[in-house]
């Protein structure tokens, strides 16, 4: 299991692994029989597993929760995001604008856009409605390594900039702060001595 991500609601927690599957669990009343394997703890919460989503073709590496909860997106090593309608447990779109391994997927709090960031070397925004390319973003990353364990982006919470992660700005590993709209790198977090590969705001 590589990231386990809740909803906004709560009620649900969303997951995605190495077997190519998203799993998503609701929260329901009582307390389930048990813990995991060789567990004697009782279960204070009952998860019970709601929906089996397949179709990537490689392991899913991030998740991202729409506002509403109704909608998960999920990216992968096989060079896609996809994004689920989690009331009907179906396939919405492939989104397919990167070239390597998508390793990080965010949800704008406004819910306008969906961001994802890639190995290729670029963070992609999306439209919603519609699923149209608005930026491909390229600049902060010309100098990022290649191939890290993840890079997981965040949006804060009032949708006013990104943080995209594994940037570089000599002569520091950083991560670049891209504002909404204009999609341009303002400053940068500094301190890594190595590649940044998650970020994720308060």
């Amino acid at each position: 299991v590589n990231v386990a991500r809740f909803s906004r609601s709560g009620r649900f927690i969303a997951s995605g692994g190495d077997n190519h599957l998203v799993l998503i669990h609701e929260l329901r009343p009582g307390t389930s029989a048990g813990g995991g394997f060789g567990s004697r703890v009782k279960n204070r919460e009952n998860w019970a597993l709601q929906i089996t989503l397949s179709g990537h073709s490689n392991n899913v590496t991030d998740l991202g929760w729409s506002p509403d909860d109704s909608m998960v997106a999920s990216c992968s090593l096989d060079n896609t995001v996809r994004v689920w309608d989690t009331l009907r447990g179906s396939l919405i779109t492939v989104l397919q604008e990167h070239t390597s391994f998508v390793k990080g997927v965010v949800w704008d709090p406004v819910g306008k856009y969906i961001a994802s960031q890639s190995d290729d070397r670029s963070v992609v925004i999306r439209t919603v409605e519609g699923w149209e390319t608005v930026e491909v973003v390229k600049a902060p990353f010309v100098k990022a390594v290649w191939n890290t364990f993840s890079t997981r982006l965040d949006w804060c919470p009032d949708g006013s900039h990104i943080t995209a992660v594994n940037t570089y700005q000599s002569p520091k590993n950083t991560a670049a702060i891209l504002m909404r709209g204009s999609w341009s790198r303002t400053h940068d977090y500094i301190g890594h001595k190595g590649p940044v590969v998650t970020a994720r705001l308060h």
